[in-house]
């Protein structure tokens, strides 16, 4: 059972962080690739006698089908993008309730730091999933969060060597990783003056990048047309519009992307979305507070609040 485990999360996590399709752009390939996976880990899951069951997956499941229900009759095709997150979100359910958390975590450190030999491979000039050098999960702060994550999940001289990485990157998504390794009681006042200091004598790394997303923000004021259930995944007047790669020719990403999960969930999703959104943290937040995994928590709010999650599966 402990090997079936492991070999499932490997590959449901693997085909998320590591999708290819001959010619696709490689954000599509993660989903598809992720899709099937799912349905063979759902298959292999529904077959064996589950540990623990989990009730709170349906509920946010459900949620999640309520609120994409009233896009149906604008986009009719987010139900394929529905049908996807909830495969997904499936799949990773039964794997925990047979085989728990541990393979999971496992997972995302092995292929996080399989993206070594990937990146050397990249910078001799391989060919592999995408010429730019993000390993395989094809952006930048994907990569940063992945290895943020894993340094986490590791101890020692393994978290401090991913959340370096991270931080070499040139994102800050996987800041919170070299966060928690520092000898610095963040709980302590003096602690948040010292962070507000070094934040200012820094500014000019961070500062472009956040004016930029607030001059996108600042003009999301068009989500109150669908103020209940959003405005689901047609394009919107404003937002990122990605250079993507497809096989070999360089095109615009289909979907204009807001860059804060937070901000996706009150455009695309509307109050209904929100709502959603907040109640599944709150959740999350109690579960990290029973199980001692609040940085991991505090990293998924730090990474929801400058990407969009929607318009990057892997993360």
């Amino acid at each position: 059972m402990g090997q079936l485990g492991r070999g499932l999360a490997l590959a449901w996590v693997g085909s998320a962080l590591a999708g290819w399709l001959p010619g696709a752009w490689v954000v599509a390939a993660q989903s598809w690739c992720w899709g099937l996976a799912s349905l063979l880990v759902m298959v292999v899951c529904w077959s064996l006698p589950p540990q623990v069951w989990l009730r709170e997956p349906a509920w946010l499941l459900a949620g999640l089908l309520a609120c994409a229900m009233g896009w149906v009759w604008q986009v009719p095709e987010s139900l394929s993008w529905v049908a996807q997150v909830m495969t997904w979100g499936l799949a990773g359910t039964l794997l925990v309730e047979r085989f728990g958390w541990t393979p999971l975590r496992q997972a995302v450190i092995c292929l996080a730091w399989l993206q070594l030999p990937v990146l050397a491979l990249q910078g001799l000039g391989v060919p592999l999933w995408n010429t730019d050098p993000h390993g395989t999960v094809g952006r930048r702060a994907v990569l940063a969060g992945l290895w943020a994550f894993a340094s986490l999940w590791s101890s020692g001289w393994k978290a401090w060597t991913l959340a370096g990485l991270a931080m070499l990157t040139g994102s800050f998504t996987g800041l919170p990783a070299l966060l928690r390794l520092l000898p610095i009681n963040w709980i302590a006042p003096n602690a948040w003056i010292a962070l507000t200091g070094l934040s200012f004598v820094t500014h000019r790394l961070w500062l472009p990048s956040l004016m930029s997303r607030w001059a996108v923000w600042s003009q999301t004021g068009f989500w109150t047309e669908h103020w209940l259930t959003g405005w689901g995944l047609q394009v919107v007047p404003a937002g990122f519009v990605e250079r993507i790669q497809v096989g070999d020719h360089m095109m615009n990403s289909p979907l204009s992307a807001l860059n804060s999960t937070w901000i996706d969930a009150l455009v695309r999703g509307g109050l209904i979305g929100l709502a959603g959104l907040l109640a599944l943290m709150a959740w999350a937040f109690r579960r990290s507070r029973a199980t001692n995994t609040l940085w991991t928590w505090a990293s998924a709010l730090w990474v929801m609040t400058w990407q969009s999650v929607a318009a990057q599966p892997a993360l």
